[in-house]
Formats: structure tokens, sequence, C-alpha cells
């Protein structure tokens, strides 16, 4: 009896095991054994390009590091996306200890890729953070942060956790409050449009108004978002170590710890982090009065290596890829031997069938606008975001899509991540083509970057090339769309296309 509760204990501590390692380095060991740390570098382990258009303020940004996770969780990821006759594949059984330890085997490489509106504010404090939550997020801070949720009323009023459900104790759920957030319900979907936005965005169709017609919707709009949200003198940080703004006598809470004994033979699974850390960051960015009026999307890039012993992601045979997709950000792998570009993340658009069944279910404003684009409550063109704190209650989510792929690196030749300042412009397959050209990934991400530019976009850009073991073969596949970008550059006139 006390062996097996005793071994009940140490499986449970192996799975809530976090440390708060986040490096900027990846450790790795040589045939020899002598130990190295490669650098997580732009233009040397990988490619990086940014720029901010024609912008006044550059709103994207991009984090790279590498997160250490509890080994069991790793391995529970990797036995869940095992397919049939993938008991004979050598990473099969796959440990820490036979890997090589948990300090290079339980490494996980971060590439975050983060598009915001209405400011800087929420992608630059996720890129600063998101990764750091990430790891630290525990089961015990499920209840708290799904009671936040619950309170924001309205879509989220019976929220009972989502893809973290099992880790949810719903007889200590209280009630959402009865009254909405908003003192005035609009009755319109002009009106509703109008009282949630109290900045402007990228995402958002100019209104076909005249100039004081604009100005008194923008003052109404702001006494509406004074009236919408009181200003609360505590702050919220997800992370028990955050202390808040120095010297500003604010008192901090973070979030509350609950008993999760019941749940003594489980692990959190990839999807159940995700979905943790995003909704904790989600509740900073609507509780601290900074961010109001702004928001992020954000798309991830999960490597971790499978190979026995461990190696570096770029010269990994074996490699579970984990992508956690919020928004319309975009990672695509290439195709090492086809150089075929094959989407990693969906679109979290208005029109995508499974984000209109959601949405319409809750009977939220789906409208096709005067230029035939589908918009949610009538001016937002992604349904899932961080921040637009307005927005929560009619629908508006920061819930991640996440799947794990079990890939062969030597079959790929590499993942690009781009935000919409790309994908805007050029198609998925464009885009691999064009990498698949370059010599290094920072040449390839600059490639990108100057065919964006050649086709004349004007928003915020973002490009990461992440190689992969199959690098060396980007470049022997058919170039699918080589007369196409030859003629969109000959056809292109910038001056034409940017005169107002």
């Amino acid at each position: 009896m006390y062996a097996a509760s005793h071994a009940s204990a140490k499986r449970l501590s192996t799975c809530l095991w976090t440390r708060r390692s986040v490096h900027n380095y990846v450790r790795a060991r040589s045939g020899t054994g002598v130990h190295a740390r490669i650098p997580l570098l732009a233009g040397v382990t990988f490619g990086a390009e940014m720029s901010r258009g024609d912008r006044a303020k550059q709103e994207d940004a991009m984090s790279v590091a590498c997160v250490t996770l509890p080994c069991e969780q790793l391995r529970q990821n990797i036995l869940l996306h095992v397919q049939s006759g993938a008991t004979r594949d050598p990473w099969f059984g796959w440990t820490c200890d036979e890997a090589g330890g948990a300090e290079l085997a339980a490494q996980v490489v971060w590439f975050g890729c983060f598009d915001g509106h209405g400011g800087p504010q929420v992608s630059q404090l996720l890129k600063e953070k998101l990764h750091y939550v990430f790891e630290a997020a525990d089961p015990s801070m499920v209840q708290d942060t799904v009671q936040y949720t619950r309170s924001i009323g309205g879509y989220f009023g019976r929220f009972q956790g989502g893809a973290m459900e099992r880790w949810v104790q719903p007889e200590l759920l209280a009630r959402p409050p009865p009254a909405a957030r908003t003192q005035e319900k609009a009755r319109t979907l002009s009106e509703l449009a109008q009282f949630v936005h109290g900045k402007s965005s990228d995402d958002m169709v100019e209104a076909e108004s005249t100039t004081s017609t604009s100005t008194s919707a923008t003052s109404s709009t702001t006494s509406a978002t004074s009236t919408a949200r009181s200003v609360d003198l505590e702050r919220y940080m997800a992370l028990d170590d955050d202390i808040g703004p120095q010297g500003a006598g604010i008192p901090v809470r973070h979030t509350k710890r609950h008993d999760v004994s019941h749940m003594k033979q489980a692990c959190m699974t990839m999807e159940e982090r995700a979905t943790l850390a995003w909704l904790m960051m989600d509740r900073e960015v609507q509780e601290n009065e900074e961010y109001l009026g702004a928001g992020s999307t954000a798309s991830v890039l999960l490597l971790h290596s499978l190979d026995v012993p461990t190696q570096p992601w770029y010269s990994s045979e074996y490699l579970a890829l984990t992508t956690i997709q919020l928004g319309d950000t975009r990672f695509v792998l290439c195709d090492a031997e086809t150089g075929q570009a094959h989407p990693l993340t969906q679109l979290h658009h208005p029109d995508e069938p499974t984000e209109l069944e959601r949405l319409s279910r809750q009977g939220a404003g789906v409208v096709t606008d005067s230029f035939g684009e589908v918009r949610f409550m009538g001016t937002l063109a992604n349904t899932r975001s961080f921040g637009d704190t307005q927005t929560k209650r009619y629908g508006m989510t920061a819930e991640p899509d996440v799947h794990t792929h079990i890939l062969r690196g030597s079959s790929f030749a590499f993942v690009v991540g781009f935000s919409d300042g790309i994908s805007g412009v050029m198609s998925d397959q464009e885009v691999v083509d064009e990498c698949r050209g370059a010599r290094h990934p920072q040449d390839a991400a600059r490639r990108v970057m100057k065919y964006a530019d050649d086709l004349g976009s004007d928003d915020n850009a973002t490009v990461i090339c992440v190689p992969l073991k199959g690098w060396d073969k980007r470049d022997t596949a058919h170039d699918h769309t080589c007369s196409l970008r030859n003629e969109r550059r000959s056809t292109t006139d910038l001056y034409r296309n940017r005169r107002k």
C-alpha cells in the first residue's frame, strides 16, 4: 500500500515539476562528451527579419528561447500522437534518461511571432513574458484562471475550462455575476462596434463617414470605455515572482493555487499547458490599465528533439513539432523532397467554418462588409486574440489551437513563420519558394521581406525561418511559383499603388 502511494506521489511530482530555466541557448553534448551552449541568435542558428513598413509604430514582436518542461509531460505528449506503425520507430518509447538526462532531453525550443494592434504594449508583453508563463504553468493554477474567465460573463458565463476541464472542480466554481461588465447595452451592431473599440487598430475597417461624425464617434467611444471599466488600484501578474512597477505602491495579485491531489495519476498535456498559459496572460492584459484598447495575435512553434541521444533541433532526425495558434500569424512547413508548403496553423478569421460555427452559437455579430470581407462585430478581422478587453464577453477568446506532429527532420527543410504583413501580399507557397533559394536561413528571411516590399506591403511585417535537418535539400525540388513571382514583380507599380 505504501509503495503504491509512494509511486503515485513520485509520478505526480514528476508531472508537476517545473523549473524556471528559460535561457537563450540550447545545451548540447558532442560525441566525445564535451558540453556546449548553442546560441539562439538570428543569423546564426535561424533567420529573422522585421519591418515597420509605412506604419507609425512597430506593433509586431518576436521571441526565441529555450524552455524546460517536465520529462513525463513530454513523454505523454509524444504518446498522445503516436500513429499506426510508429512502435517500430527509433523514437518510440523515448525517455529523458535514455536521451541524455533532463538537462538536455527536456529542452524545448520556442519561436514566437506576435502581431499587435491598438499599440505595441501587448505584443511587447508577450515577447518578454509568455514563454516564462508557459514554462511555469501548473495544474494548481487552473481553478483560479477558469473562475476569472467565467467572471467575464457573456460568452464565458458558463465556461468550464475548455481544454483544461478535467482539472476543474465544478462544485467550487462561483456563478458569474448577474450584472454585465458594461453598464450600457448596445442594441445595434453599429452601436456595439462603436462601444467596443476604444482605439483603432490595423484589423479594423475605416468607417466611411465625415470627419465630424468620426470625431463624435471617438468621443462617445472614449466615454463608454471609461464607464465600462473602473480603475482598479490593484494589479494582476501571472507569475508569483512578478512584483509589478517598482516604487508604485500598488498591491499585486497573483494566480491563486488550488489543491489538485485528486488528479494523482494525471499529467498536463501540451494543449492544457498552452491553454492555461494563454488565459493567464490574457488575464494580465485585461486586468492592467496600460493594455486597455490594445491586443495581439500569437503563433508559437515548439521543437523538441526525439533523438537518442538528444540533438539540437536542426540536426535531429526525429522531432516533436507543436504549434500554438491564436489569430492570423502563421507557421508553414517546407517539404524537402517536393518543396511543397504545408500550413501548420489555421487562421482565426470569422469566415473560417470552425470560428463561424463557434460564434454563431452565441449569436455574435458576423457580417460581410461593403468590400465583401467577413468581419466579427462589424470591424474585427480576427476572432481570437490577447487583450481586446471590451470584445471578450461577445466571443473574442484567447484559447489557442494546439497541434503536435512527430516529424522526420531529414524529410523537411525548414519552418517559416510570418505575420499578416507578409501573408497579406504573398501565398504560403510563394513564401516557401522564396526561402528555398537562400543559402542561410537569415538570407531566406531577408528574401521574403524584400519580396513583400517589392509587392507594396506597407504593414508591420515579421519573418522567422527555422532550419531543420533537411535544409541542405531545400533547393532540389521544382520552384512552384518562380514565373508567378517574376510576373508580380514586373507588374507591380509601387508609386501607383501607394498614391493617395
